[in-house]
């Protein structure tokens, strides 16, 4: 965000401190825009791959627990593009159910 700015600069006011806050706390929102930048684009292909190795079920479980819902661990999915999909679709539910 502080390569490229545009996008969150005229947003924002505040000292450096409060800044800092402000991008930290609305990478959700903004991270859309920066998508498409080659450098989010290999980190994220990077995830994906050190994901993908891996997954204790225990482990998503934990951290994860909203997105495995009512599943035994045993059926909490490793596979770390299924628990992407499934967190925006958590995340999307107020927004479809307010325009209900």
């Amino acid at each position: 965000m502080l390569e490229n700015p545009v996008y969150w600069q005229s947003h924002y006011r505040g000292s450096d401190a409060e800044l800092r806050f402000l991008r930290s706390h609305s990478k959700r929102d903004r991270i859309r825009y920066y998508w498409r930048h080659p450098a989010v684009a290999t980190a994220f292909k990077r995830l994906m791959v050190n994901l993908s190795a891996s997954l204790p079920p225990e482990l998503v479980e934990t951290h994860m627990s909203e997105v495995c819902g009512a599943e035994p661990s045993a059926h909490c999915p490793a596979d770390p593009a299924i628990l992407i999909r499934r967190r925006i679709q958590l995340s999307l539910q107020p927004y479809f159910q307010a325009c209900a």
